[in-house]
């Protein structure tokens, strides 16, 4: 089951919610059930969590960046991570799912943020 995790961050006004998969079914269900300019992360060449956000509209460059900055946390919490570690980070429409349940491959555009 995908897990929903809210937060709103000081400088919002409105709840942030991630969706999170910990398992192949899951990361793969929640990709599908995904909006294309939806965002995903990932943990930087290792096995992780995938986390996807709903980017609210009309956001300014420093709230974006929070958005961000908390979904790299999340995907860094659910993969049981304790150093700091790189995530990758792209809209869904970037990704194709593979044969192997919860993989995907990026293409396109990602960035990475250290957490």
């Amino acid at each position: 089951m995908v897990k929903i995790d809210t937060v709103r961050p000081d400088n919002m006004s409105c709840d942030i919610e991630y969706r999170i998969g910990k398992y192949a079914a899951e990361n793969t269900s929640l990709i599908k059930q995904s909006l294309p300019d939806d965002i995903w992360f990932h943990l930087e060449n290792e096995s992780s969590a995938h986390v996807v956000v709903s980017m609210p509209t009309n956001l300014t460059k420093k709230q974006k960046s929070t958005i961000i900055k908390w979904g790299g946390m999340f995907c860094k919490k659910y993969s049981h991570k304790t150093q700091t570690c790189s995530v990758v980070y792209t809209p869904i429409k970037n990704l194709t799912p593979t044969k192997v349940p919860g993989a995907v491959h990026i293409h396109g555009t990602y960035k990475t943020i250290f957490i």
